[in-house]
């Protein structure tokens, strides 16, 4: 039977479009779209660490720019005498990232990497260097400021209520790992004494044994202050923390001082009368400079040689607004990672500690976050560094 133009035209380009398919199969064409008409990648060392069984793995951030349609690739990588290979699985068109875990390098090495794709092949040279273990210590409490977020007596109750919640958390996350355990900083002693007014001894006690057990410390003064109080003011600020860590058997190392600037010089000399050997600060930048360029450690020391070893560490709520801790790991992860990488490049920080502030929520005079304690045992879960702890002030500074 004649076939038509019609059929005739149908069948010419059936066998056309098999013929564009077996040659695309050929050159190496993936399945489910053309081969990329232009690739490129970048890659670079992250400050993430997993482990594999008793080894540690680096984890490499690759950024993949594929000019053409979604395809499948590979990267290989030759490390130290190693060749290790890395599918990837779908690389979709435009720009994306992939994480690679290489073997940690204990020196400087060469690395080559090789990235197929489609019938393209692309290959880079980088060097990889030892990468800094880093512990982040948080020093979950609540910032006090008395009538900024609710009445002056409605601020007295709440952060009574904070120690109980406190004392509660810990309770309840006892089985977890030391690091997620939950730990709490009372930022200052007004505090306390709001929680001793209202609550029955047997509380107290409670509260007692957890400062000795670690897992709740005490600042040393009375409220966060300037430099505006008087010598005598400054003096019998550290008198109710004193008074009751020395009637209930501990002692009193640690203050804190968030959201105010500057700090009367009188102070070292005050702290080495009371016992208090470190000073944590979350200085807030709205309206004046940190002295120094944070965040640092350094000896503060008075005009008679008194000194306390101090902490100028970022805003007090800078591991809320700036790092998401409070939030999933998707969220906080990147923001970790690209903090302490510029912190590694900025040169003048040497060691591979640091520590935050943090709070349950993003304000002030804000209740614990229960929730902490799960974020730091899921973040621990997955990366062996940086590897986060639920810290006391004295944890970060030392015996």
């Amino acid at each position: 039977m004649a076939r038509s133009d019609e059929e005739r035209i149908g069948i010419f380009g059936a066998i056309l479009a098999l013929a564009v398919a077996a040659a695309a199969f050929a050159a190496g064409g993936e399945a489910g779209g053309a081969p990329p008409a232009a690739l490129g990648f970048d890659i670079a060392p992250t400050v993430f660490f997993v482990r594999d069984g008793s080894a540690l793995r680096q984890l490499l951030s690759l950024t993949v720019q594929n000019g053409g349609a979604a395809t499948s690739g590979t990267l290989t990588a030759a490390i130290a005498g190693r060749d290790l290979s890395f599918p990837l699985g779908q690389i979709p068109a435009g720009r994306s990232t992939f994480s690679v875990a290489v073997p940690e390098v204990t020196k400087p090495v060469g690395a080559a990497f090789t990235l197929r794709a489609g019938r393209l092949t692309v290959r880079k040279e980088v060097g990889l260097k030892p990468q800094r273990k880093w512990t982040v210590d948080l020093f979950h409490h609540a910032h006090t400021d008395i009538g900024y977020t609710e009445l002056q007596t409605r601020v007295a109750a709440n952060h009574a209520d904070y120690i109980d919640s406190a004392v509660d958390y810990c309770r309840q996350t006892d089985g977890y790992p030391d690091d997620a355990k939950f730990r709490w900083n009372i930022e200052v002693s007004w505090s306390l004494q709001q929680f001793l007014k209202t609550r029955p001894e047997a509380r107290v006690r409670e509260l007692v044994e957890l400062i000795k057990a670690g897992r709740i410390e005490l600042s040393g003064l009375y409220l966060n202050q300037s430099d505006g109080f008087s010598h005598e003011e400054l003096a019998r600020s550290v008198d109710l923390a004193r008074e009751f860590g020395k009637a209930n058997g501990f002692e009193v190392v640690s203050a804190m001082n968030d959201d105010v600037n500057g700090f009367s010089w009188a102070l070292p000399q005050i702290f080495r009368q009371a016992g208090i050997k470190y000073f944590a600060t979350g200085i807030n930048e709205t309206r004046s400079r940190a002295p120094l360029r944070r965040p640092c450690a350094f000896w503060w020391e008075s005009a008679d040689g008194s000194r306390v070893l101090e902490w100028e560490g970022e805003h007090y709520l800078f591991a809320n607004y700036d790092l998401s801790l409070h939030e999933p790991l998707a969220t906080s992860a990147p923001k970790v990672g690209d903090y302490l990488a510029k912190l590694e490049a900025r040169g003048d920080f040497p060691y591979d500690m640091i520590a935050f502030n943090i709070s349950g929520w993003t304000t002030d005079n804000c209740p614990p976050g229960r929730g902490l304690s799960d974020r730091v045992k899921e973040w621990n879960e997955k990366y062996a560094y940086p590897k986060l702890r639920l810290a006391i002030w004295r944890d970060f500074f030392g015996p």
